[in-house]
């Protein structure tokens, strides 16, 4: 209890807490949202937590460089740490290749080459956003019985509606050819 309330008043405070006291999630959130710094005293499994470093860099962007590298180069994260609202594409799109989940929209044989994406995994589902030909696109995860759920922040920016949207991946059910690739 002191030292929770010791983080709350100084973040840096961690630095002279117990391993253990650095190891406790409730502690170092509270650090962090005091001063986004003291993640460099978390313990390195802090540091690997997504919630925790988000919570950081949102108070100081200068704490990315103490988050687990993985987490240093989500576009999230990136996002977060650059305060002024606008998106480090470069980074995020980067981030996205190495992970496996930079996809693109290709709308073979659909029209005006724009495709929807739903509001769950069901093509019945209500459509919460368009998407261009040519577009790539940010997956939050792997596909799921053939749709792609998408990461709230994409290369233009993070997604009006923030809820998880999905795009089906091949069309052919629907008379079209592939969709996303």
């Amino acid at each position: 209890q002191v030292v929770l309330e010791a983080v709350r008043e100084s973040g840096r405070a961690l630095n002279f807490a117990s391993k253990e006291m650095q190891a406790d999630r409730d502690v170092v959130l509270a650090a962090v949202a005091s001063d986004g710094l003291a993640l460099q005293y978390a313990s390195e499994a802090l540091r690997a937590d997504y919630t925790v470093v988000l919570r950081a860099v949102q108070q100081d962007g200068r704490a990315r460089e103490f988050a687990e590298e993985l987490l240093r180069s989500d576009g999230r994260i990136a996002w977060a740490a650059n305060g002024d609202g606008a998106v480090d594409s470069h980074t995020l799109r980067l981030a996205a290749m190495q992970q496996g989940r930079l996809y693109r929209v290709v709308a073979e044989g659909v029209a005006r080459g724009w495709i929807a994406s739903h509001a769950s995994p069901n093509a019945a589902a209500d459509a919460v956003g368009m998407h261009e030909r040519g577009k790539e696109l940010v997956a939050a995860g792997s596909p799921v019985r053939g749709w792609l759920p998408l990461h709230d922040l994409q290369l233009d920016g993070p997604l009006i509606d923030t809820t998880v949207q999905w795009v089906l991946m091949d069309g052919s059910s629907l008379g079209f050819g592939k969709l996303v690739e």
